[in-house]
């Protein structure tokens, strides 16, 4: 019972965002915004009082553009705490992953492919240069 003259306070909800970038692609933090309103992040673990009730999460990566966006509505009853995890993209081409669980991060196929291409091309055409040699 509140003491007279003062006033309850009213019941809230905790959201825990754990935002994760990869470290060869980890070029600024990613901003977030709950209901529409941005609010300050860092990697790793964010601890947010909400009020009970439904609210959305944004989730996006600056570079040379925005990418990486990532939304998910989560429903928090009163006192009760959240967990969402956002997982940054490899590739700005890609999407950002946000999930109830620990995400992986996309596009991690297309880098390799990327990286390794210019290994493959460059051993395939010394090969080529070493077989149509004259001896």
């Amino acid at each position: 019972m509140s003491a007279p003259g003062s006033s309850a306070t009213e019941a809230t909800a905790r959201l825990v965002l754990h935002l994760d970038a990869p470290a060869i692609a980890n070029f600024s933090t990613p901003t977030v915004a709950l209901n529409g309103a941005p609010v300050p992040t860092a990697l790793g673990e964010n601890v947010f009082p909400v009020a009970p009730g439904p609210t959305t999460v944004s989730v996006e990566c600056e570079g040379l553009w925005t990418h990486g966006h990532a939304e998910e509505t989560v429903s928090i009853a009163p006192g009760q705490t959240a967990h969402l995890w956002y997982a940054a993209p490899y590739l700005s081409t890609f999407a950002g992953s946000i999930g109830p669980d620990k995400q992986k991060h996309r596009g991690l196929l297309l880098l390799a492919v990327v990286l390794a291409l210019p290994i493959v091309v460059t051993i395939i055409s010394l090969f080529v240069a070493l077989l149509t040699a004259d001896d």
